[in-house]
C-alpha cells in the first residue's frame, strides 16, 4: 500500500507540465508542453542523442514539437525512462510504449516492455499466441518470439493455419512452428510405439495362459509336454486346435473361437510397435 501511493505521489509530482529540476527542453505534444532533460533523453534513445549531438536544429533548439503523438502517451514515454519516477509497464500502456520505443530507439524501454509480455505469457494459460508472436516479430523480441513459438506447440498445425494472423508469421518463424509440430509428432509416436510394445508383452502372456488352460483342462499329457517350453506361435497353435480336445474338464468352452481374433490383434500390435 505504501509503495503504491509512493508511485501515485511521483507520478503526480512528475507531471512535466511546468519546469523542474533543472529542466532543459519542452517537448510539444498536441499543444501541450513536456519539460524534460536533454541528458536523460540522450541516455535513454539513440534517436534523440543523434539530434542534440549532430548537426540538427534540435541540438540548439529549446523546444521540439512531437507532430502525430498523443501526449498521455509520450508522458508515460517518460515516466517510464526518467530513473527519478517508479512507473511500471502495464497492460495499458505497454504496446503504445512499444511503438515509441522502437521509434526513438529506446533500448531499455523495450526490454521492460519485453519483460512485461514475458511475464503475462507465462501467467496466462489461454491467450492468442500467434496475435502475441506477431507482435515480438515485428518489434524483434527475442526472447518473447522463441517463447511463443513454443507455446504453439499445444495447438495443432490445423489449428494455427486457421488463424488470422498465421499469414503474417514470417516463413522462417513458420518453419520453425512446423518443426516443433513435427518433433510432437515424432515424441507421440515414439510413445504409441512403447505402449503398443508393452501391449503385445502383455498379449502374448495372456496367449500363454489360454494355452495353459487349454492343455491343463485335457488329458493330453503328452500334449502338454511337447508345448511345455513353447513360443507365442505355439501357444496360439495349441489355442487354434483347442476344439480338437474332447476329454474338456466340466463345461469349459473351447478357446479355438477367440483364435482369429488374438491373431489380428497380434498383427495390429507387432504394426504398431514397429
Amino acid at each position: 500500500m505504501y509503495t503504491s501511493r509512493l508511485k501515485e505521489r511521483i507520478e503526480i509530482e512528475q507531471d512535466f507540465s511546468q519546469p523542474w529540476g533543472h529542466s532543459d527542453l519542452v517537448l510539444l505534444v498536441e499543444g501541450q508542453p513536456l519539460h524534460v532533460h536533454r541528458l536523460i533523453l540522450s541516455m535513454s534513445s539513440f534517436v534523440f542523442l543523434r539530434m542534440f549531438e549532430g548537426d540538427f536544429k534540435e541540438k540548439t533548439a529549446r523546444s521540439i514539437p512531437l507532430p502525430g503523438k498523443k501526449y498521455y502517451q509520450v508522458r508515460e514515454m517518460l515516466l517510464a525512462i526518467y530513473p527519478s519516477s517508479l512507473k511500471s509497464v502495464n497492460e495499458q500502456n505497454c504496446y503504445f510504449l512499444l511503438v515509441l520505443a522502437d521509434e526513438y530507439q529506446m533500448t531499455q524501454l523495450i526490454k521492460k516492455c519485453e519483460s512485461y509480455l514475458l511475464e503475462y505469457v507465462a501467467g496466462q494459460k489461454r491467450f492468442d499466441v500467434l496475435n502475441m508472436l506477431v507482435i515480438a516479430q515485428n518489434f524483434d523480441l527475442k526472447r518473447l518470439l522463441d517463447e511463443c513459438i513454443k507455446k504453439t506447440e499445444s495447438l495443432s498445425l490445423e489449428e494455427l493455419k486457421t488463424q488470422q494472423k498465421y499469414e503474417e508469421v514470417e516463413p522462417l518463424y513458420q518453419l520453425k512452428m512446423i518443426e516443433l509440430q513435427m518433433d510432437k509428432v515424432s515424441r507421440e509416436n515414439a510413445r504409441l510405439k512403447t505402449l503398443a510394445r508393452e501391449a503385445r508383452e502383455e498379449w502374448e502372456s495372456i496367449v500363454d495362459i489360454l494355452a495353459n488352460h487349454a492343455i491343463t483342462t485335457t488329458k493330453g499329457f503328452d500334449y502338454l509336454c511337447q508345448y511345455f517350453r513353447r513360443s507365442t506361435e505355439e501357444s496360439l497353435k495349441v489355442v487354434m486346435n483347442d476344439r480338437f480336445f474332447d476329454d474338456r474338464k466340466g463345461n469349459c468352452q473351447s478357446l479355438h473361437e477367440v483364435y482369429d481374433s488374438l491373431k489380428t490383434l497380434q498383427a495390429k500390435l507387432n504394426n504398431m510397435s514397429s
